[in-house]
């Protein structure tokens, strides 16, 4: 398991991907009504609803399921080395495997989840793009909304980690960081970090980030699946 953890550090720490330009022309109507129905079913089996240790009490917020592994925002899981995930009947405890300062992103164990594995698209939106999100904000039922790709950014111009950032022009609430952004095919081209308090644009992991992650996590964990080890260490409250 160290392993993971070593290729998530090395590969953070660099530019190995620039955020693809996506089709030529934008998608830029909105959505029709079985777009809709379509993308909201395709979210309500593929997201699921996260809770961890806060200081105090506990923190809630989103996640999917990529290759088998549940995907999560690294921040949701500061204080715990685990996540409970709802599912009907009862929740699970499922272990965090990898975390990194450099992005937001924290990947679990996802064997005995119920949510359906979402496919990476092949290449991010281009701007203006229509798009759809979904989550769970404050921790109640899930919400989803049409949103629109305003841009692509420097990460560290907007206090997030990582190399890029896709903009949204969408509301967002606590509780959706984690959440899963779907092109207009229910393809995954992003997850939900945060809401930009100043332009009240949500913030996002863009989908090339997101498939380096994944792909290190499929193939290294793979071979120690079994072994119970982790490589996230939570952080003690008071430190």
């Amino acid at each position: 398991m160290f392993g993971l953890l070593a290729a998530l550090t090395v590969l953070l720490g660099s530019a190995l991907v620039s955020v693809t330009s996506g089709p030529a022309e934008a998608r830029s109507h909105e959505l029709s009504r079985a777009e809709t129905v379509q993308l909201t079913a395709q979210a309500e089996i593929s997201t699921v609803r996260v809770a961890a240790r806060a200081c105090p009490g506990a923190i809630r917020g989103s996640g999917f399921v990529v290759e088998d592994l549940l995907f999560t925002a690294k921040h949701l899981v500061t204080h715990d080395d685990r996540v409970k995930v709802d599912r009907p009947g009862r929740p699970v405890l499922t272990s965090i495997i990898g975390a990194t300062a450099e992005l937001d992103i924290a990947v679990a164990r996802a064997d005995d989840l119920v949510a359906l594995p979402l496919a990476l698209a092949s290449a991010g939106p281009p701007e203006n793009e229509t798009v759809f999100v979904a989550g769970f904000p404050d921790g109640n039922e899930m919400q989803t909304s049409e949103a629109v790709i305003v841009r692509y950014a420097d990460a560290a111009a907007w206090g997030v980690a990582g190399e890029r950032v896709m903009l949204l022009q969408v509301e967002i609430r606590k509780g959706f960081s984690g959440g899963p952004v779907l092109n207009r095919d229910g393809e995954l081209i992003g997850m939900l970090t945060g809401q930009d308090q100043v332009t009240g644009l949500a913030v996002a992991i863009p989908a090339d980030e997101l498939r380096e992650v994944v792909e290190l996590a499929a193939t290294t964990w793979s071979s120690e699946r079994g072994s119970g080890a982790v490589t996230h260490s939570a952080r003690p409250c008071g430190s």
